[in-house]
């Protein structure tokens, strides 16, 4: 409709200047924006097309075969439903040509090619808009398979060294045992809670790392201690699911379990303008120059990127430190 009136104004202009003042302002505008809801009607038609002889996949000159004379035809059917709904009763007299099938003809060829353009503009815009949701629609699969590779990766690597741990127990110390196998079923019933799920809030983020901990702290009993400090205004943020689970099984496979003194970890949430800064430090050895991040890190670190965020990995007075940096955003898809 606005394209009408555009075209409209502009033919006001040229006839302004062809003819003076005798042309009334209100013929072309309104000839124009009828002749513009012919294509209201003629649309469908074109998007129909559009996805039956699709330009973007491998039969892509199959399809050509059918646009090319498609463009001519409906730009032309196009102009014919204008010489019929307008052009014919709003033209100004002086601008009319003796016959009826130079009228028509006036019509078709004096505007085809701005017509054809407008074809080739649907059929294009229809193929970027098929084109960002397949992209978003293909993200979105990439994002559920790294976490589903995510879970397969870190679900039995843990449950196996959880289950060893507890059959050392179970003669020994059956009370412990019994604790572990509790906080184990906690564990695997808030993963199947989030599982289908790439975001969850950091609040089921931090409960699911808790369950993980506590099983650990058993483990370990006293050579491991565990310190939050997450604000309790972002329990509502968003974040990548088992964003957590690499980062504190890494800091105790890989600091904890490297020590023979008592150890600690410390887990941070903090809010900077609009980033959420989350930190996993513990004490243990320093990182090895030219270590390779494992699965896990590496899955996490690559959907940290497609937020937009970043994680690191560094030696901070004497203990390592990782940090990650994503967008805030709240459960109603914000950000504040």
């Amino acid at each position: 409709m606005l394209v009408g009136v555009v075209f409209g104004l502009q033919s006001l202009i040229v006839m302004k200047a062809a003819y003076g003042e005798r042309i009334e302002w209100w013929r072309p505008v309104a000839m124009n924006v009828l002749c513009y809801v012919n294509w209201w009607i003629l649309t469908p038609v074109v998007l129909a097309l559009g996805r039956r002889f699709p330009l973007d996949t491998l039969s892509w000159k199959r399809s050509l075969r059918v646009h090319v004379p498609a463009s001519l035809l409906i730009p032309t059917l196009y102009l014919v439903l204008c010489q019929l709904t307008s052009f014919r009763w709003l033209r100004p007299a002086m601008y009319k040509p003796q016959s009826t099938g130079s009228e028509f003809a006036l019509s078709i060829f004096g505007n085809v090619h701005l017509e054809i353009l407008t074809y080739w503009t649907i059929v294009g815009i229809q193929w970027a808009a098929r084109t960002f949701v397949s992209t978003a629609n293909m993200e979105a699969r990439l994002a559920e398979a790294r976490l589903q590779a995510l879970r397969v990766q870190l679900q039995p690597h843990f449950l196996f060294n959880t289950l060893n741990a507890i059959s050392a127990l179970v003669h020994e110390d059956p009370e412990t045992a019994d604790r572990m196998i509790s906080r184990l079923s906690e564990l695997l019933r808030l993963t199947l809670q989030s599982s289908g799920r790439t975001e969850v809030t950091l609040r089921e983020e931090r409960a699911l790392a808790e369950r993980y901990l506590g099983i650990e702290q058993v483990r370990f009993e006293e050579r491991l201690a565990v310190s939050w400090r997450f604000a309790s205004d972002l329990e509502e943020a968003l974040v990548p699911a088992l964003l957590l689970q690499p980062l504190v099984e890494n800091a105790v496979r890989h600091g904890i379990a490297k020590r023979s003194l008592p150890g600690r970890i410390d887990l941070e949430a903090a809010r900077e303008n609009g980033t959420l800064v989350i930190a996993v430090t513990n004490d243990g050895p320093p990182l090895l120059k030219g270590r390779v991040a494992g699965v896990g890190l590496s899955n996490s670190e690559a959907r940290v990127t497609a937020l937009g965020g970043s994680l690191s990995l560094a030696d901070v007075a004497g203990r390592v430190r990782a940090e990650i940096r994503i967008p805030y955003r709240t459960g109603a898809g914000g950000r504040a």
